[in-house]
């Protein structure tokens, strides 16, 4: 591309007698330039830019201040977009590392979730387990206490019952006997 604007700008400078149109193709290679290879661009804007001042020097047989400045902008102009590509390539390297932590960390996150919910579900099922045990439990324990209750209303012998130093139940045939 560079070669192709010097040779364009050769055509055009010496056959045609043009000498600022073509400078405007030097934009071309030293924008790409500054996208791909960043700051290093200037390299190709300072050969350019002599180009530029050769051919102005070879064509007027003076260096004239317009082809001085025209080499300083695209200097600048080399500077500014390589400087520009050369965020814009670390920004976007920072957002791929981002990119990935935020990926592995979903993957961690998901992966504790996972163990959790598995975890919860165990404890659940467990928690289930022990409910239907002390709901048996409870129910055979009215049952029991239920045939007690008959047995012990029904009984002609006296029944009384303490807990410690505390009367806690006499039957129908204690209350009779001691009344």
């Amino acid at each position: 591309m560079t070669f192709a604007s010097i040779a364009i700008s050769i055509y055009l400078n010496f056959l045609l007698g043009i000498d600022v149109v073509y400078t405007h193709l030097f934009y071309i290679p030293i924008i790409l330039a500054g996208a791909w290879y960043h700051r290093k661009a200037v390299y190709i804007a300072l050969l350019l830019g002599a180009t530029h001042i050769m051919l102005n020097y070879l064509v007027d047989g003076t260096f004239t201040y317009d082809a001085f400045l025209r080499a300083a902008i695209f200097l600048i102009i080399a500077y500014i977009i390589g400087a520009i590509a050369e965020k814009k390539d670390s920004l976007y390297d920072a957002l791929k590392l981002s990119d990935e932590k935020i990926r592995q960390v979903h993957g961690s996150l998901e992966q504790r979730v996972n163990e959790r919910t598995a975890e919860l579900g165990h404890t659940n099922e467990t928690l289930r387990s022990e409910i239907s045990e002390r709901e048996r439990a409870e129910k055979a324990l009215r049952e029991s206490e239920e045939k007690f209750r008959v047995l012990a209303e029904s009984s002609p012998a006296i029944i009384m019952l303490y807990q410690g130093d505390r009367l806690i139940y006499a039957n129908r045939t204690a209350e009779t006997a001691t009344g």
